[in-house]
C-alpha cells in the first residue's frame, strides 16, 4: 500500500545542511547530558529522576507516546487492518488445549492490544466442540510499576463476561528481564499459540536474540508471532539513523534479514500511518515541544540542541520525502509520514536449521 499525495501539496523548505558526522556527535553527547526516550542505557536518569534501565520506560516517556498517538492515525490504522485480516489468519491455527495463550510483550496501547485480544475470543468461540478451546489466557510483559489503571482500562474495553472468557496477568518486566526467566527455568515451560510484539523491539538489546527466542521457545508449533517495526519511510527512523541512536531506528528491513537468515518464512505488511506534527514548527507550543522529544527520542530536544542540529531535525520533517502538506481549518499542516510493518509469521511443526 502506498501514499497517496494527489490530496496533498508538496513543501518546499529552505534547504539546510548539517552532515550526518554532526548528528551523530551530538547525538552520543546527548546521551550523557541527558536521558533518551526509552532509556537507551543502563543506569538512564528519567526526567522525573528515577533511574531506569534499557526497556523500562519513564513516566515522561509514556506520555511522549501516548501524546503521538493522539496526533497520528497509527492506532487506528492498525485497528482496521486486525479487524479485517486476523480473523482469517487465526483460522489457520488448530488449537488442542481447552485454553488459548497469548503473550503480549511491551503493551500499552490498549486500543490495539484489545483488539487483538477480542479477534481471539471471537476466534475461539468459532472453534468446532473436538478442538476443546474455550478460554483465552493473556500473559503481558509490560515494565510499569502500577498496571492496575491499565488492567481496568482493558477489562472495560474488553467488555463484559462473554461465552468465551479472557484471564488476564500481569508481568512488570522488560523484554529483556521476561525472556532472562526462560533462560533461569522459571517460565521454560509457558508456550503460547499468539505472541505479538507491538512496536517494542526497539527495547530490547539483542534483536536477532529476541525474535530468535520467541519463535523457538515462547510460541507453540503451528503458532502465530506478530511483529510491527518502522517501515523505510518511516520519517522517525531515517532521522535516528541519523543521530546513530542504535535500537530505536531499527527497521523492518532489520527484522527480515534476521529471519532470512534462519529460514524463516514470513508475510510482510506494509500499514501507512501519517501524523500531523503541525505544533512542532511553533517554538511556543508545548505539544510540540513533547511531540519533537518523541520524534527524535530524546528529552528536551528544543531547549538542549545547538541551533544548527535542530535546524537540521525540523528541516528533515519538512522534506518531500518525510511529509506531506494539506490546508487545515486555520493553518497550513504538515503530516509526517510514520509508516511501518506489520510482520506475520507460522511456525512450522519442523524445527528452524536442526534446532
Amino acid at each position: 500500500m502506498s501514499y497517496n499525495t494527489s490530496r496533498f501539496v508538496q513543501l518546499k523548505p529552505v534547504p539546510f545542511v548539517a552532515s550526518t558526522t554532526d548528528l551523530a556527535i551530538y547525538h552520543k553527547v546527548l546521551r550523557k547530558e541527558v536521558p533518551l526516550l526509552g532509556m537507551d542505557g543502563k543506569n538512564a536518569t528519567s526526567i522525573n529522576g528515577s533511574r531506569d534501565s534499557v526497556g523500562r520506560i519513564s513516566v515522561y516517556s509514556y506520555y511522549a507516546i501516548k501524546k503521538y498517538y493522539e496526533i497520528s492515525n497509527h492506532c487506528e490504522t492498525m485497528a482496521y487492518w486486525l479487524d479485517e485480516e486476523l480473523p482469517a489468519v487465526l483460522q489457520t491455527l488448530s488449537p488442542k488445549e481447552e485454553c488459548v495463550r497469548v503473550l503480549a510483550v511491551g503493551p500499552g496501547n490498549e486500543v490495539i492490544d484489545t483488539t487483538i485480544l477480542r479477534c481471539v475470543r471471537e476466534w475461539v468461540a468459532t472453534l468446532k466442540p473436538e478442538m476443546k478451546s474455550r478460554s483465552v489466557y493473556c500473559q503481558f510483559v509490560e515494565p510499569m510499576e502500577d498496571v492496575s489503571q491499565l488492567y481496568e482500562r482493558y477489562k472495560a474495553l474488553l467488555g463484559k463476561k462473554r461465552a468465551v472468557e479472557i484471564n488476564m496477568e500481569w508481568s512488570t518486566l522488560t523484554p529483556d528481564e521476561y525472556k532472562g526467566t526462560y533462560e533461569h527455568g522459571i517460565h521454560c515451560d509457558s508456550k503460547f499459540h499468539v505472541v505479538h510484539l507491538i512496536q517494542s523491539i526497539y527495547y530490547v538489546r539483542d534483536l536477532e536474540n529476541t525474535i530468535l527466542f520467541h519463535y523457538m521457545h515462547a510460541l507453540k508449533p503451528g503458532g502465530l508471532l506478530l511483529m510491527s517495526v518502522n517501515s523505510g519511510d518511516n520519517a522517525r527512523a531515517r532521522l535516528l539513523e541519523k543521530f546513530s541512536s542504535g535500537r530505536f531506528s531499527r527497521r523492518a528491513s532489520d527484522v527480515t534479514e534476521i529471519l532470512d537468515k534462519h529460514n524463516i518464512r514470513y508475510t510482510r505488511i506494509n500499514i501507512p500511518v501519517t501524523a500531523n506534527i503541525t505544533e512542532v514548527f511553533d517554538e511556543d507550543s508545548e505539544l510540540g515541544k513533547v511531540l519533537l522529544d518523541y520524534l527524535s527520542s530524546a528529552i528536551k530536544f528544543r531547549e538542549r540542541a545547538p541551533g544548527h542540529l535542530l535546524d537540521a531535525a525540523l528541516f528533515h520533517f519538512k522534506t518531500p520525502e518525510s511529509c506531506f502538506q494539506r490546508r487545515g481549518e486555520r493553518k497550513t499542516e504538515i503530516l509526517v509520514k510514520m509508516g511501518f510493518d506489520l510482520i506475520v509469521i507460522r511456525k512450522s511443526h519442523i524445527p528452524i536449521n536442526g534446532e
